[in-house]
């Protein structure tokens, strides 16, 4: 059975590096993670709902997985495209942004339906690319989650659970340089609003209990 690694942390931990580094050093081990899973979810409501409007759109991106953040406004086109393809294509995420603020209760409930389904989708894919005998890297922040898949699935495969930690005196100055990375690269999906990973961190970490040993002393 192919190896899984899963990294647990914080946004800003350093987990897309680590993922990163392995990759150079295994170019055959598949990469997941909730950044992926969440444009390929967006994609798939995206096409349900705006089908024409994405055939448009796959003809001048760079990848599908560029799609949803064009309609944040991150463009990634293909080299050689001309501005009648461009100006296109711009009306046809006008209409996709049109579609999604109009969407009903129902719609809106359906698209958050694939949101939470989404995490234990990737668990059961890298169970079965496991299985299949791919090696596997990806991240995750609710470590109990994938602890109770791993049991209701059965899954005995090889796993390694990583901890990518980064002090919380140093998550704020991480998250200022990523931000202001990414607007100077155009790569607006890199961007991580507000307090997020601070957030993150006090969901992940708590305060030791006696005979523990302590990460860092917050004040």
């Amino acid at each position: 059975m192919g190896d899984i690694v899963v990294l647990v942390g914080t946004s800003t931990a350093g987990k897309t590096s680590i993922i990163r580094a392995l990759k150079d050093l295994e170019s055959d081990r598949l990469e997941d993670g909730g950044d992926l899973r969440g444009d390929a979810t967006l994609l798939k409501a995206m096409i349900k709902y705006n089908p024409n409007e994405i055939e448009i759109l796959r003809k001048v991106m760079r990848s599908p997985s560029d799609i949803p953040r064009a309609v944040d406004g991150e463009f990634h086109w293909k080299e050689g495209i001309s501005s009648e393809e461009e100006s296109e294509a711009k009306r046809a995420l006008e209409q996709i942004r049109e579609t999604g603020n109009s969407f009903s209760d129902v719609e809106k409930e359906d698209i958050r339906n694939s949101f939470r389904n989404m995490e234990l989708e990737m668990f059961d894919d890298a169970f079965e690319s496991s299985r299949r005998g791919k090696k596997i890297i990806f991240d995750v922040l609710n470590v109990d989650a994938l602890a109770k898949h791993v049991l209701m699935r059965n899954f005995s495969g090889p796993m390694r659970v990583v901890l990518t930690y980064c002090p919380f005196r140093e998550l704020s100055s991480r998250m200022e340089k990523r931000n202001k990375d990414a607007i100077g690269s155009g790569e607006l999906s890199n961007q991580r609003i507000g307090e997020f990973p601070l957030m993150q961190f006090s969901e992940l970490y708590t305060q030791k209990k006696e005979g523990e040993v302590a990460f860092e002393q917050l004040t």
